[in-house]
């Protein structure tokens, strides 16, 4: 029987110097999958895992770029994955002096009455204004992953911080604090807690929250989730909702007051949520993070109360100063041992993977008909 190369003697040659491609087919025939000439292909020298890097990072936008940019060099990656928690830390210390100083300024000679002030000022502008470049941060790198809702929750409490006073600080918190359980509990149930959030577009991130948001009520009403979840669910929704309630009504009704009815009872309200949440921390759970976390916000949400009954405008003043410090001391706590824990996590990854890459390795070339094997199992990895 003849071959391709018996008529075509240029093919066999083109064979034996490495171009498969030398000859076409015989004048007239039709290439169809049975006599089409494949290709001889050898192993490339880069692992198909490099091809597939190289080819997402040319479709990458510049802000994934930029973020791929700085996690390449570790002192970068360093610097963004400590300084929110630097900014907290000196928010923190800021407010305490702040809140320490602020019963006792009037009793202060004048030259160090107006260094308390001029530290009560700065503490909250710095609050006001620094400490949020974190939150601008994550929510660029949301946009970057293409978390569309989680980036608009990042970015919310930004926006509404600059409308409000020191004593009200809470409730832009308190509502991405109640979005971000609720979004977070959703993810749980659902069984897809990144993915329902990873959508090409805000228009399909809001139809995929909305589809779990449904499927996951449905399963909890009907009482067909785990043991687990039904014993966490309605506590994280009730707490969510709190706290989202208490911060639009006080947005609504009492943004720039402290000690009216509506500032009371909204206040209330948000804080009670947070304290819900506060209390699973310490009583669910036997590590100190979250003990201690707990424990700070909780004071915090205790302060956030109180602060509206007091009369006496420097005292509670102290008590919001302290809020604030609170706050800051336990998303610091939380912070660490939340960056510990995902170092551990990406350690084991990276790991997994170069295990993975050595047992994928491809193997060394040899001398074989490459036209018996299936097309492109030649650079499979």
């Amino acid at each position: 029987m003849q071959t391709v190369t018996d008529k075509n003697p240029e093919v066999l040659q083109g064979l034996i110097e490495g171009q498969p491609n030398a000859a076409p087919l015989e004048s007239g025939a039709k290439q169809t999958p049975e006599n089409k000439k494949p290709e001889l292909t050898l192993h490339n020298k880069e692992k198909p895992q490099e091809e597939e890097e190289k080819l997402t990072a040319q479709t990458k936008t510049r802000l994934e770029k930029v973020f791929d940019l700085i996690n390449k060099y570790p002192t970068l990656k360093a610097f963004r994955e400590t300084y929110p928690m630097v900014l907290n830390v000196i928010a923190a210390a800021g407010h305490a002096v702040a809140g320490a100083l602020s019963p006792i300024k009037k009793l202060l000679p004048a030259k160090h009455k107006k260094l308390a002030e001029l530290i009560d000022k700065w503490a909250f502008r710095f609050s006001k204004w620094v400490v949020p470049v974190a939150l601008v941060h994550n929510g660029l790198e949301a946009i970057a992953g293409k978390r569309g809702i989680e980036a608009l929750n990042r970015f919310l409490p930004v926006a509404l911080l600059q409308t409000v006073p020191l004593y009200n600080v809470n409730l832009p918190y308190g509502l991405h604090s109640g979005i971000q359980i609720i979004m977070d509990e959703l993810g749980k149930l659902h069984g897809d807690e990144k993915n329902w959030q990873s959508a090409d577009s805000i228009r399909k991130n809001l139809k995929q929250f909305t589809s779990s948001a449904k499927n996951s009520i449905q399963k909890l009403r009907a009482g067909t989730l785990d043991k687990e979840s039904m014993q966490r669910a309605p506590l994280s929704f009730i707490s969510g909702a709190l706290m989202i309630i208490g911060s639009l009504t006080g947005f609504a009704f009492a943004r720039t007051e402290r000690d009216s009815l509506a500032a009371k009872v909204t206040g209330i309200v948000r804080n009670l949520g947070g304290i819900i949440g506060d209390l699973d921390f310490i009583f669910k759970y036997d590590d100190l993070d979250h003990k201690m976390t707990g424990a700070f916000c909780g004071i915090a949400s205790i302060c956030g109360v109180v602060q509206r009954f007091i009369k006496n405008t420097d005292i509670a003043n102290s008590f919001s100063h302290a809020l604030v410090a609170c706050d800051n001391i336990g998303f610091t706590i939380w912070s660490l041992a939340s960056k510990k824990k995902n170092d551990e996590v990406l350690a084991g990854r990276n790991a997994e993977h170069e295990k993975d890459k050595q047992e994928n390795s491809l193997p060394p070339i040899i001398e074989t008909n490459f036209f018996d094997q299936e097309p492109g199992l030649a650079n499979a990895a």
